[in-house]
């Protein structure tokens, strides 16, 4: 090796931070995976090693929730990949990036049922289905294209996770630093003719409401000036805690559990979807979806969305931010009148229904909590009454798990 060559893994390292700005890598190093670490003090990427791998997902699924990063986790063949797997799902069902870059067997066995040490019959399709796409790589050249195509999905698509996994020996490889393989890949524009539509019903609805999920985590100030322009108040799932700040007037929270509130939502003349499945995670009423009397405008990044669980009078394929300031930039300002009254009723409702065995604890909580906190939590029965309970007063400080 000469000294501009790199082993494959330290390649893959020197690229990601070059290339990609990765500072801060998860996993556990270990002989199968040891040429991914090699390089690490070099690149002056920091490595931070949990006790179990499902850790190191959690901690990358934490990471990209805070820092809008993709969060990457670097693993050993066969346990370190199938130990992950629950966080991956995670990641996967709340629409996050992650970037899980693992080894596997030599390549004179994949698929091959030798036995070896970790073997897994084909570990690229164990984790298929949980991730936006998942590849074995036998031919280091096919790497940066890989990478690639996975930072495309982070920042221009509906965000995933993507494994990749490469045999020991090719890992061990030498070959000269890879070069960035440039991919153009931009968000999809709403189409002028969808957003037309859209004005005309929104410019004449008279109750109109706004549900934002976690694909408008980053259109804060764009969900705040269209809930202004119109008077609506704002619902948000999980995901979504903190896109609108809890003290603002407009704000409702996260009470879309709440069966009065469903129902104020399907008697509304016009509600906005952003960036929501309408989970049943969100709604938590037996697996029912939403039954609309008004109509219906959905603004999602991900086509496939747009007509699932609901037909929309208006579907609009485009990034939140980007589509709502093309919105906005039409609808005729109304002054304010009832949406500030409808979303406190629905925050007092929401607050009337929860358990007295909890609210004294959430009111300590409440009380303490700086205005900067990052809230944590699990799925607890205090854990959920939190969720409309506590305030989030910026997007990105809410980290539960909703899938």
């Amino acid at each position: 090796m000469t000294s501009e060559q790199l082993k494959v893994g330290e390649a893959i390292i020197d690229l990601l931070s070059r290339e990609y700005g990765v500072d801060v890598v998860f996993g556990i190093p270990g002989v199968h995976n040891i040429e991914l670490y090699r390089g690490l003090h070099r690149s002056g990427v920091k490595a931070i090693s949990p006790r179990h791998e499902q850790g190191a997902g959690f901690m990358a699924d934490g990471w990209s929730i805070v820092t809008g990063k993709p969060g990457i986790c670097v693993l050993i063949s066969g346990p370190g990949l199938t130990n992950v797997l629950t966080p991956i799902a995670q990641a996967y069902h709340d629409s996050r990036p992650m970037l899980v870059i693992a080894s596997t067997t030599p390549t004179d066995a994949l698929g091959k049922s030798f036995g070896p040490l970790h073997d897994l019959p084909d570990q690229a399709a164990v984790a298929r289905s949980v991730c936006a796409f998942s590849e074995t790589v036998t031919d280091p050249l096919m790497l940066p294209e890989l990478i690639e195509r996975a930072w495309n999905v982070f920042t221009s698509a509906r965000p995933r996770p993507v494994h990749i996994a490469i045999p020991m020996d090719v890992l061990a490889q030498t070959c000269a630093p890879f070069v960035r393989k440039n991919i153009a890949a931009t968000k999809p524009v709403a189409h002028d003719s969808d957003v037309t539509k859209a004005l005309e019903i929104t410019n004449s609805s008279q109750t109109p409401v706004i549900i934002a999920g976690g694909g408008s985590i980053d259109a804060s100030k764009e969900i705040i000036a269209l809930a202004e322009l119109l008077d609506a108040p704002v619902l948000l799932t999980g995901n979504a805690k903190g896109v609108m700040p809890s003290n603002h007037p407009l704000c409702a929270g996260n009470c879309l559990v709440f069966g009065r509130v469903q129902k104020d939502i399907e008697s509304a003349d016009l509600v906005i979807v952003v960036g929501t499945e309408l989970s049943d995670t969100d709604l938590y009423n037996d697996g029912r979806a939403l039954q609309f009397g008004g109509k219906v405008v959905r603004i999602d990044i991900d086509p496939d969305q747009i007509n699932r669980r609901t037909t929309p009078t208006v579907g609009i394929v485009g990034d939140a931010a980007q589509t709502i300031t093309k919105l906005s930039h039409g609808i005729n300002a109304r002054q304010a009148s009832q949406g500030a009254h409808r979303a406190e009723q629905w925050r007092d409702h929401a607050r009337a229904k929860t358990s007295d065995t909890f609210t004294q604890w959430l009111e300590v909580i409440e009380h303490w909590l700086p205005d900067n906190a990052i809230v944590a939590l699990d799925s607890t029965q205090l854990g959920y009454s939190a969720h409309w309970w506590l305030p989030a007063l910026h997007s990105r400080s809410w980290l539960a798990p909703y899938g």
